[in-house]
Parts: C-alpha cells; sequence; structure tokens
C-alpha cells in the first residue's frame, strides 16, 4: 500500500520528461537558426518562421495549442516551471524572447503549470532518458551546427545496466540534472543519502555497498524528480503506474525470499491473533519504527505505532469492532510491508498482498470470509466484469453544477476521486454506479489545472482513460490533468 507515499510526493509532479515525436533540422526553426547572423534583435521572427528558433545572443520559443499558461523550462533556468512565462498572441500561439549565453540547451514547455510537452518544431531533440525526448535549442557561434548534436550529447554509459558484485552494486544514471541521488530499501528511500558522481561522459554513477538481498530502487533527479531506472533487468510496480528498479546483490541473492532464520526473531513467525474485540498485530524485521496502516485507519502511517520487544520483533494490540479489514505495516515512515505471516491476504492492486484480519464473532471463519464481510458490489456482474459493448470512457465534462467525472471500468466495491483538490483523500469523494456500470461524480472545482487520479476499491490508482491530458506522477505513472476555467 505505497499509495500514502503519493501525498508527499504530488509536488513532483512539475519535474518529470513528457514522451513524444520530434523531427530533425529540416524544418522551419532550422531556416530561422542559419538567419541568425542578421536576426539578432527581430522580435518578428516568431511570426515569420512559425516555430522556436536561436538567435545570435539567445532564442525566441514559441508554443502553439491550446493552454491558459505556458512557461519555458530547461537547462538555462534549472528546469523551473515559473520562471520564463510565455506571453499569448493574437494569433493563439505563445512566445517567449529570452537571452542566453552561448550554448545548447535542452528544453520542454510546461502547460498550466504541470503539463511537460516537448517543441516538435525545434530544429534538433535528444533523448530525456525516459523513453520520450527533450527539445534542444542552440545559441551562439555554434546554432548553424546545433541540428546535428554532437556525440558527447549522449553518454556510452547510457544503455549499462546496474552492475551487482559479491558485496555491492554499481548504479549508473543518463539524463540532464544538476543532482542525482539513489534511493531505495536500502536507505529508506532517502533522497539525498546516496548521491552519484558526474562522470568524464556525462553519466551519473555510485558504487554502493550492499548486504546479499534483492532491492528496489530508484533515481532521485535534482531533490525531487523521481526516475525509474530503464537499464535494470528486473523491475516491480511502485504501486502507482510505473515501476521501481530491482537490484539483486550477492551469491544468494536468487534466494534472498527465503530469509535466513537468523533475520525472523522467535516471535515473527506467530500470526496476528484476533480477539472478539480487537487483535494483535506483530511484525519482524529491521527498522527504526514500525507502523500498522490499514482501513481501519484509512491507512495512516504514523497512528498506529508498534512496540519493540525483547526478542526484536514488534508488536501492537488495536481495539477494533468486529468486522474485516486490510492492512500492511509501514517500516520507518515510507517503506510499505506485507505481513507473511497472515492467514489470509488480496491482492493490493499492484502486484502484491494486504494482509487481512477478521475480527468478532466470524474471526474463526477469517480465512472463508461470509458473504456479509464483503460489499455487495463484489458480487454485481456490471462492476466486476468488463463493460457492456459500447459503453466507452467519458472525457470530464463541466457543467454548471460542477464537473462530471467517469470511471469506466471494473471495480469490486468502490471508486474515489482523488486530486490536488482534495488532498488526495481516498474517501472524500465517492462515485456512484450506474445502471451501465459506469461510476460518476459531480464535483465543483476552482477555476485552474488539477491533477486527479481514480482509487478503485481502496488500493489501485487509475489515471482517467476518457482524459487525454495527463502529466507526470513522479513515480513513471500518469495523473489526469483537468483545467477549469
Amino acid at each position: 500500500m505505497k499509495i500514502r507515499h503519493l501525498l508527499l510526493v504530488t509536488m513532483f509532479l512539475a519535474t518529470a520528461g513528457c514522451a513524444g515525436g520530434w523531427r530533425d533540422g529540416a524544418g522551419p526553426g532550422a531556416i530561422g537558426m542559419a538567419q541568425t547572423a542578421t536576426a539578432a534583435t527581430a522580435p518578428a521572427k516568431a511570426v515569420n518562421t512559425g516555430a522556436s528558433h536561436a538567435m545570435a545572443d539567445g532564442a525566441v520559443f514559441i508554443f502553439k495549442g491550446t493552454a491558459n499558461s505556458v512557461n519555458v523550462a530547461g537547462e538555462f533556468n534549472a528546469w523551473s516551471t515559473s520562471a520564463d512565462a510565455l506571453t499569448k498572441q493574437a494569433d493563439g500561439t505563445w512566445s517567449l524572447e529570452k537571452k542566453l549565453a552561448a550554448g545548447r540547451y535542452m528544453y520542454k514547455f510546461v502547460v498550466n503549470g504541470s503539463d511537460w510537452k516537448q517543441d516538435t518544431d525545434a530544429p534538433d531533440a535528444a533523448d530525456d532518458g525516459f523513453g520520450g525526448k527533450n527539445s534542444v535549442m542552440v545559441v551562439g557561434a555554434s546554432a548553424a551546427a546545433g541540428a546535428a548534436a554532437p556525440a558527447a550529447a549522449k553518454p556510452a554509459a547510457a544503455a549499462a545496466a546496474p552492475v551487482a558484485t559479491g558485496d555491492g552494486a554499481t548504479f549508473k544514471f543518463s539524463g540532464a540534472g544538476n543532482t542525482v541521488n539513489v534511493a531505495g530499501e536500502f536507505n529508506n528511500w532517502s533522497t539525498s543519502a546516496d548521491a552519484l558522481t558526474k562522470q568524464a561522459d556525462g553519466s551519473w554513477a555510485i558504487t554502493k555497498k550492499l548486504a546479499p538481498g534483492r532491492y528496489m530502487y530508484k533515481f532521485v533527479v535534482d531533490g525531487s524528480n523521481w526516475k525509474e531506472d530503464p537499464n535494470a533487468k528486473e523491475t516491480a510496480d511502485d504501486g502507482f503506474g510505473g515501476k521501481n528498479a530491482v537490484m539483486v546483490v550477492g551469491g544468494a541473492a536468487g534466494a534472498v525470499a527465503a530469509a535466513p532464520a537468523a533475520a525472523k526473531p522467535t516471535g515473527a513467525a506467530a500470526a496476528p491473533v484476533a480477539s472478539g474485540d480487537g487483535a494483535t498485530f506483530k511484525f519482524s524485521g529491521a527498522g527504526n519504527t514500525v507502523n500498522l496502516a490499514g482501513d481501519f485507519n484509512n491507512w495512516s502511517t504514523s497512528a498506529d505505532a508498534l512496540t519493540k520487544q525483547a526478542d526484536g520483533s514488534w508488536s501492537i494490540t488495536k481495539k477494533l469492532a468486529p468486522g474485516r479489514y486490510m492492512y500492511k505495516f509501514v517500516v520507518d515512515g515510507s517503506n510499505w510491508k506485507e505481513d507473511p505471516n497472515a492467514k489470509e491476504t488480496v491482492d493490493d492492486g499492484f502486484g502484491g498482498k494486504n494482509a487481512v484480519m477478521v475480527v468478532g464473532g466470524a474471526a474463526s471463519a477469517a480465512a472463508a470470509a461470509p458473504a456479509a464481510a464483503k460489499p455487495a458490489a463484489a458480487a454485481a456482474p456490471a462492476a466486476a466484469k468488463p463493460l457492456a459493448s459500447g459503453v466507452k470512457p467519458k472525457a470530464p465534462q463541466a457543467t454548471a453544477a460542477g464537473v462530471v467525472f467517469t470511471y469506466a471500468g471494473a471495480a469490486k466495491s468502490t471508486v474515489a476521486l482523488c486530486g490536488d483538490f482534495n488532498n488526495w483523500a481516498p474517501n472524500a469523494d465517492a462515485l456512484t454506479q450506474s445502471a451501465d456500470g459506469t461510476w460518476t461524480l459531480t464535483k465543483k472545482l476552482p477555476a485552474g489545472a488539477h491533477s486527479y487520479k481514480f482509487l478503485v476499491d481502496g488500493s489501485n490508482w487509475k489515471p482517467d482513460d476518457g482524459n487525454p491530458n495527463s502529466s507526470d506522477d513522479g513515480f513513471g505513472g500518469k495523473n489526469s490533468v483537468i483545467t477549469v476555467k
């Protein structure tokens, strides 16, 4: 249940790249670059060429598309989403003339504060390292040669997979950034603990001592932009529609799933114990803090702290009303762990499992939960099966009453709308199921661009398939974006 991480990292949305097509220097942008010697100060150039182009002492950036606001973010302004705003012109385009020192700069447009767009009219482009393209602008005396990016712009190390040894691992990253760190299970997902060093070929690398085991990780660029390692030999779902890379270290790596006996204190093997009025939960494993998160406390990562016992295990006894509850352990505030000793589990929607605790009269029959313990929607054919023929995803619709959101997909029991307008709360805005199997909600939203996702059955985060507008969610997936005027 890593879903609570999303509350902490929504701010990261404005720091991720967006894939798109590009064309080479034969476009109108190349013509503009060839004329820089005589048109260095002519702002009318944007109208004449209709495309972004270099000048002798700067560049004109031009965006063509529907938007409420457009900014240009690039290496020249530390990829700021607010520093350089374009101005809307009479013909509907957006433009900015910016002074720049001679050099080669990667950039993208940021539309409505969160939607990153490649400049498809740029004379040159470069891989952003994540399956997309950064546009490239070459300014100054070398502008005429900008369309052919030098080989040095693409580090040879970019294609190198991370290398595991018997006592550690070497992680390599290729892409633009001022700083790069590796964050993973080995450092409690710290964004600052393990800094990579920039190499002569432009790539970044770190060699880190690690005990034998299997570790998930991601790169963190400039302190906030989480990036998957595209060269990892193995990946695992990160719970947000993206992937965590996986590094396996040591000779026993293939058997790491079976932890040595020494790693499991005596109390670790004990299953959680339910009573008529509550339950005792036990966790075994390394960590400075352990908390219990579940649907009984809105998946809080801090509400229910376990206490460390003499045998090294952790435990908590919690009063619970009779019922059936899903839960996970949260180690050191961010590392979500399944309870391997639970008698029952259910899919968490991200390739993992939530443990299940049944409290009260039905506890002894937890393995076969009575029908009453499962919401009636779980058995509803329209919700559990693909939608009937002819029913398709619908884009959000603005009405006088508010924005109508529609989810057209399978759900066992619940669908909720979560976004920056409700602090990504998992239970604030529930959708209602319609006769055709879709789920809808009408919600008033303030003017501006808003990021959101649907939360299905309490754990499965889904972008809006009916909405073509999106932005990176900072975890390799997408948030849907709705702009309210």
